[in-house]
């Protein structure tokens, strides 16, 4: 059940790695996006209210990645794809969007300032990422659904909670 609408736009996933090369820090911005073109929306996935992409995928944040830093680059966006900021554009004021500035000088939408991303190896209406944990670098990650509910098993931006999904994990 779509609990907010919002016109559909393509899904433009930019080619996001990224390299190291110092402070990954920037100032997230809050505010919802006022164009009419955009993608994301909330959406009740296994009884969650999650926000979702243009295409139904869940999106979700680290709990390494608060307050606007970007840890996840190069081999960590191949299973975690960075959601661009334009994809926020047109979204309900309330879902407390921004943006953040990736390494490689992208724009990166965030929800209560923590980096949003899909992952890539779930589908549309799923939400097997939640909890799971992976490593890249030399950086482990526990990634959470960006809930919308208070209730739900899952907080929202990396918070801690259950895990609906796999602790599996890659090594990079």
């Amino acid at each position: 059940m779509v609990l907010g609408l919002v016109a559909g736009g393509a899904l433009g996933l930019a080619a996001c790695g990224g390299d190291d090369d110092g402070d990954n820090s920037a100032a997230a911005t809050t505010g919802g996006g006022t164009a009419s073109a955009g993608g994301v929306t909330t959406q009740t996935i296994d009884g969650t209210d999650v926000l979702v992409d243009a295409d139904g995928a869940a999106l979700y944040s680290a709990d390494q990645e608060q307050g606007g830093k970007v840890l996840c680059t190069d081999g960590c966006t191949s299973i975690w794809k960075p959601v661009p900021a334009s994809e926020g554009a047109g979204a309900p004021s309330d879902l407390m969007l921004g943006e953040v500035d990736r390494p490689d000088g992208e724009k990166q939408l965030t929800y209560k300032g923590a980096p949003l991303y899909s992952f890539t190896e779930e589908g549309s209406g799923e939400l097997t990422g939640d909890g799971f944990k992976d490593s890249f670098g030399n950086t482990d990650f526990t990634w959470h659904a960006a809930t919308t509910s208070a209730g739900s098993e899952s907080s929202s931006a990396g918070g801690s909670g259950g895990s609906s999904g796999g602790s599996g994990g890659y090594g990079y």
